[in-house]
């Protein structure tokens, strides 16, 4: 009975993704330093990443950085390489509508604050962008709660969906708890959640991040999904 618990033990971490050291929380450590940097809730960020990528890992959610959502199908990758090729192979078949990385930022949209698909897997300048974002956004509605949810959505009832995830993640992380989110539960939005497997189990991954253009030496402007 001892020797089959080991081996069913062995198995169960064998099958999850593999990352090398201190990449389990790039996301959460670029979403802290942002939140520092731009003076934004101690959490939010954090939360924020959490709830677009997060995903069961050593016992707790954690946000997973290797993460692309391709026309409503996420894919969780291993490896930043993985996710790359596989970010860059939909590029060149001309596919435009990829959210990728630790903020699910979409690269039809996003794209071109980037220097490339491939830099926009790189935690510490998605975290930048989606800061400066939110930013905007609290400066124009005048608190971060609204913020947080035109982040996602203009759309009324969309943006309260996904802000009271965000609440409540936010919450967990300032008390310490781990952040435990339901799996394959769509966010009503127009980017509607998607179900992505790993291991034969069914993770949801919530991308929606209302698009963002950044004009040639112009402000951010935010323009909303059909």
């Amino acid at each position: 009975m001892v020797r089959f618990f080991f081996i069913l033990v062995l198995a169960l971490f064998s099958a999850a993704p593999a990352m090398a050291a201190g990449e389990t929380d790039v996301c959460r450590a670029a979403a802290i330093k942002a939140e520092k940097d731009y003076k934004i809730p101690d959490g939010l960020l954090q939360a924020i990443t959490l709830v677009e990528t997060g995903r069961e890992g050593a016992g707790s959610e954690r946000a997973w950085p290797w993460t692309v959502n391709v026309l409503g199908k996420g894919h969780y990758f291993d490896t930043y390489e993985e996710a790359r090729k596989f970010a860059q192979t939909k590029r060149a078949l001309n596919v435009s509508s990829m959210d990728i990385g630790c903020f699910q930022l979409n690269f039809k949209w996003h794209g071109g604050a980037f220097d490339s698909v491939a830099s926009m897997f790189n935690a510490a300048d998605a975290a930048s962008y989606a800061a400066e974002f939110l930013t905007q956004l609290y400066r124009e509605f005048g608190d971060w709660k609204t913020a947080a949810e035109k982040y996602h959505s203009r759309e009324k009832n969309r943006g309260k969906v996904y802000g009271r995830k965000i609440a409540a993640a936010q919450q967990a992380l300032n008390s310490n708890d781990a952040p435990r989110f339901p799996v394959a539960t769509p966010l009503l939005t127009a980017a509607a959640a998607s179900a992505g497997q790993l291991g034969g189990v069914e993770l949801a991954v919530f991308t929606s991040l209302s698009p963002l253009v950044r004009p040639p030496g112009g402000a951010l402007i935010q323009i909303e999904q059909d």
